[in-house]
């Protein structure tokens, strides 16, 4: 199984299957090879409206902070919430006690 792209993901949510997410679960995968090469500091580069000072500041916490970045958009982008469905027979995947937050319904 290969995917073929002009672009590298720093992360991804597996399985990237909805149904299969909303029954099983998933796992969050961070690729830190893919993000420690693509946030090396080009030689001579400094951040654009940076002082110095700020600018080693941040490329000191670059790295940390963009995979804190990947994982909360995995997470949250990606992996939060569930589809709640109701069939025609009126079987529910959640709790009958849930309530619609907007509607209290």
């Amino acid at each position: 199984l290969a995917f073929g792209s002009t672009h590298v993901w720093a992360g991804q949510n597996l399985p990237n299957y909805n149904e299969i997410r909303q029954e099983y679960g998933f796992k969050n995968l961070s690729y830190s090879n893919v993000v420690r090469q693509s946030l090396k500091p080009k030689p001579g580069s400094q951040p654009p409206f940076l002082t110095d000072t700020a600018g080693a500041i941040y490329q000191a916490h670059l790295h940390q902070a963009f995979e804190v970045q990947v994982g909360v958009h995995e997470l949250l982008g990606h992996g939060s919430g569930k589809m709640f469905t109701e069939d025609a027979e009126g079987q529910r995947n959640f709790p009958p006690e849930l309530v619609h937050p907007l509607t209290g319904g």
